[in-house]
């Protein structure tokens, strides 16, 4: 496929997949990389933990099939993965996200908020965070008499928690939703103005994107 210019709103959507489609082959890499040094590990452990005797040989052999048939299953999707991110981006996929990410603005444009900023999405979320809070007080509460250091790790976990989801429902997702419908309008602007300096030599193009 001809790589459109830079100047149009196909060159922008094209860009955007290949950016994509970079990471996800890094992040399929990795995956496989990962599995891979896993599976060494429970290939090593299983002459070492025997000896130390933390693991008896049967039960290596019996968890064996499991361990290494998990992992190779994440290998192949990794590897999968990596294969369809190295396919060349097409037309096809490039009109999709055009028409997709317009209908995304124009609705945002009006109002439409994605579900993560609707009022039902952020009740629930201050409601799980006041779960986290009161968790992280009993848990307080409960190891006053065992001040052991593990329950104390645990409450400020808890706290940790429940601060960044109520900071973000109650501040960070209202704002968020108040500036939403107008920064999408101004984003689907400027994607169409894009569209408008499409150059002449992608008529067929522009014809579906329309």
């Amino acid at each position: 496929m001809k790589s459109s210019p830079v100047t149009s709103e196909a060159a922008f959507y094209q860009n955007i997949l290949v950016q994509r489609r970079k990471a996800r082959q890094q992040q399929s890499t990795v995956v496989m990389v990962v599995c891979g040094l896993l599976q060494m590990l429970w290939l090593v452990t299983g002459g070492v933990l025997p000896l130390w005797g933390l693991l008896s040989l049967d039960t290596y052999f019996l968890l064996c099939p499991l361990v290494l048939g998990t992992f190779t299953s994440i290998f192949i999707a990794g590897f999968i993965s990596f294969r369809r991110a190295r396919r060349p981006v097409t037309t096809e996929e490039i009109t999709h996200l055009r028409q997709a990410e317009r209908t995304r603005l124009f609705q945002e444009a009006q109002g439409i908020l994605p579900p993560a900023y609707r009022p039902i999405r952020i009740t629930l979320d201050i409601l799980v965070g006041l779960l986290f809070a009161v968790g992280g007080v009993s848990c307080l509460i409960f190891s006053l008499p065992d001040r052991g250091l593990l329950k104390y790790v645990y409450a400020f976990c808890l706290h940790g928690t429940a601060l960044y989801l109520l900071h973000a429902a109650l501040y960070e997702k209202p704002k968020r939703a108040a500036r939403l419908p107008h920064e999408s309008m101004q984003e689907l602007r400027r994607r169409l103005a894009l569209g408008e300096t499409m150059s002449t030599s992608e008529p067929h193009d522009m014809h579906q994107a329309m």
